[in-house]
């Protein structure tokens, strides 16, 4: 059920996350546990309590070391912003993604780092907020876009230090498409969908301050051909990587 709210109606709130990637978890008994409705809930239900005994264990033992070793002991952080995608979705997919980031920064720590935070729990300095898909949009979109991210983040962000640098871009680590112009001066882009070269553009896309009455279409694009040797073509990956990392050079 979690993974058909997930993949198919698109719920970005989803937890516990271990249910949908279980990895070396995949059958364990630790995993055995489910929601149970509030109207059913009895202290002395046998039931409830192996519920709760289940989950406080998976707290203890999978969630709380999976934090310990992989997110303690970062300093910067990109946080990826699937607005698009929550968009083809419709509104309450792209309402789950707001609440979703609510949820999700209050779990780690902002802020500046003293040199003994440095080395051994140094809070995040550093945070990029990214909007991605940037090469299925016209720039004008990109900008419509980039406009959604901040009022995305905007509530979310209350829980961030003010002394913490913050990015909020829309990138594509792959690009797909190129700019162009219809002679009458409309923006469109240019790309290979299903093996044709086309010029399009996404149709709807709603303006800030106004709601998402239905969902987003965006086109399949195919990725670049590798033609010759060099870099992959991409949309302000530089900036992200000068944001994260340029301090360290």
């Amino acid at each position: 059920l979690l993974t058909r709210l997930r993949y198919d109606v698109g719920v970005f709130w989803s937890q516990p996350g271990r249910m949908l990637l279980p990895g070396s978890l995949e059958g364990a008994p630790i995993l055995d546990f489910f929601p149970w409705p509030g109207h059913f809930n009895d202290d002395s239900s046998t039931i409830t309590k192996a519920l709760e005994q289940r989950f406080e264990r998976y707290k203890a033992e999978v969630v709380t070391p999976f934090y310990r070793d992989y997110f303690c002991r970062f300093n910067r952080q990109i946080v990826l912003v699937d607005i698009l995608g929550a968009m083809q979705r419709g509104p309450v997919a792209f309402a789950d993604l707001q609440l979703a980031l609510q949820a999700l920064l209050p779990v780690f720590h902002y802020g500046r780092n003293s040199w003994w935070q440095r080395l051994w729990r140094p809070h995040i300095e550093r945070v990029a907020f990214v909007a991605t898909k940037a090469d299925s949009l016209t720039l004008s979109q990109q900008r419509t876009v980039l406009e959604w991210l901040q009022v995305l983040v905007g509530s979310a962000v209350a829980e961030v230090d003010s002394a913490v640098h913050q990015l909020q871009q829309v990138v594509a680590a792959v690009r797909a498409t190129e700019y162009g112009h219809l002679a009458d001066g409309r923006e469109v882009l240019r790309g290979s969908i299903e093996g044709t070269q086309r010029a399009f553009h996404v149709d709807y896309l709603p303006a800030i301050g106004t709601e998402l009455d239905a969902p987003i279409a965006l086109p399949k694009l195919d990725p670049p051909h590798a033609n010759e040797p060099g870099p992959v073509p991409h949309l302000r990956i530089d900036q992200l990587l000068e944001f994260l990392l340029g301090d360290l050079a």
